[in-house]
């Protein structure tokens, strides 16, 4: 698990969407775009959230690891989500 802060509020996150976040996060800024993705995750109070997370070179993002023993949220939305994305980027580029 990963720990994001977004807003003063740290969420708890799988690590795999977590990697994917950062790594889209870095091509919308390498690309000059922006987007947003609704992720799944663990709040302060311990309960499952939604959130909607925006993305782009101006939003400041970091994962920390976490100890956490707590179940990684479902994101598989969320990764379909970004793997699209990220094979249109790849597709204009050719």
């Amino acid at each position: 698990m990963h720990s994001v802060t977004i807003a003063d509020t740290s969420l708890l996150i799988g690590d795999r969407i977590a990697g994917e976040v950062l790594r889209y996060a870095a091509h919308l800024d390498a690309t000059r775009s922006v987007d947003d993705v609704t992720i799944r995750a663990i709040g302060p109070d311990g309960h499952e959230v939604s959130f909607l997370l925006p993305l782009g070179g101006w939003v400041p993002l970091v994962a920390a690891l976490s100890d956490s023993t707590l179940p990684e949220p479902l994101n598989e939305d969320a990764l379909e989500y970004i793997e699209d994305r990220m094979a249109d980027f790849a597709q204009y580029a050719e």
